[in-house]
């Protein structure tokens, strides 16, 4: 089977979620595509602003910050060392009112407040901050599911339900085989050894794991491989060519190193050297999967200003829907948008 570039860049967008936005409580399902970077500091929480409808509204209603709340709620799940709890909204409503004890008490008429996630008549404020922290809580094995009971799920602590500490899982290395082939396919072993970091050795032998599963393709006239339980996720692919991101610097999606695939994204190799420099990556400004230009960003004095920079150009439309992009960026990192220019 050829393939076709549209269709990689189609493909590739879907498995790194960044076709449209997953739900608020997503972010661990965003990560877990294949992993995100946080250097230099910041770049995980823009790659996820990327593909992940965040927590942002909550925060600036209750103006506390995510490292206050968490640990709170971390404490208050404490409680599932002990208890079975039923359905999902529940476990919000539990964890948000042992939280609500724990707060100043000019927080807590905010914190009680109809939520401003969909469903204000049956979750306030203070349990939508539960459900976005409950991700973290059982990466930190504190909160797990148990037995359903009827139609609802229960929750409680894996100690509890399992009696024991979580165990490795046993398909780790055909597991880690796959990500790397959902989110950067078709690929090879070396392509594999390059993400990773890893030896051409080590490559082979977690390569090997998945041997069973995989269809030879080419790519750019070159021989490659896919899951071939993708084949038809592959064949189909098509990215919204209207669509436009702003990605961060070292962003997942532009995880293409030693000019591996490079020309997939950006075909001038003079702009190539625009986006993957040895320091100080600058952001991609991405269209249907494609980097149409770079940007970069200043913050002072509580506000930011943004500089883009286009490989081509842009309807007055799509400009508009650039502006866009920048204020709600510059809401996301809790600052005032001070400037945004726009040059081709």
């Amino acid at each position: 089977m050829e393939i076709q570039a549209e269709q990689v860049r189609a493909y590739r967008l879907c498995g790194h979620h960044l076709e449209q936005k997953l739900p608020p409580d997503a972010l661990e399902q965003a990560a877990g595509a294949c992993g995100f970077q946080n250097s230099p500091p910041g770049a995980w929480e823009t790659a996820a602003w990327n593909r992940v409808a965040g927590i942002t509204l909550a925060l600036d209603s209750l103006q506390m910050t995510f490292d206050q709340l968490l640990p709170l709620v971390q404490q208050a799940a404490a409680v599932l060392d002990t208890q079975t709890v039923k359905s999902k909204e529940e476990l919000d409503r539990v964890l948000a009112a042992r939280v609500e004890g724990w707060l100043p008490p000019e927080k807590r008429a905010l914190w009680n407040a109809p939520s401003m996630y969909g469903s204000p008549d049956r979750q306030t404020v203070g349990g939508a901050v539960v459900s976005f922290m409950l991700r973290p809580c059982a990466v930190s094995g504190l909160v797990g599911f148990g037995r359903r009971e009827g139609g609802s799920p229960t929750f409680t602590s894996p100690g509890r339900w399992l009696g024991r500490v979580p165990e490795p899982c046993p398909d780790a290395d055909g597991q880690l085989v796959r990500k790397c082939l959902r989110c950067y396919g078709p690929a090879t072993p070396a392509a594999l050894a390059d993400w990773l970091g890893c030896s051409p050795q080590q490559a082979r032998r977690l390569w090997g794991s998945v041997e069973s599963e995989l269809e030879p393709v080419r790519f750019a006239g070159k021989p490659a491989y896919i899951l071939a339980k993708e084949r038809a996720a592959l064949q189909a692919a098509a990215a919204d060519e209207s669509r436009l991101l702003l990605l961060g610097p070292h962003d997942p999606y532009l995880d293409v190193r030693a000019g591996r695939d490079r020309a997939l994204l950006v075909q001038d190799p003079a702009r190539q050297r625009l986006v993957w420099r040895t320091v100080a990556n600058p952001g991609c400004i991405l269209k249907g999967g494609r980097v149409a230009g770079v940007w970069n960003s200043k913050t002072q004095a509580g506000g930011i200003t943004l500089a883009l920079s286009l490989f081509e150009p842009l309807s007055p439309g799509e400009r508009q829907a650039l502006q866009a992009l920048a204020e709600q960026y510059a809401a996301f990192r809790s600052l005032r948008l001070k400037r945004c220019t726009i040059e081709t």
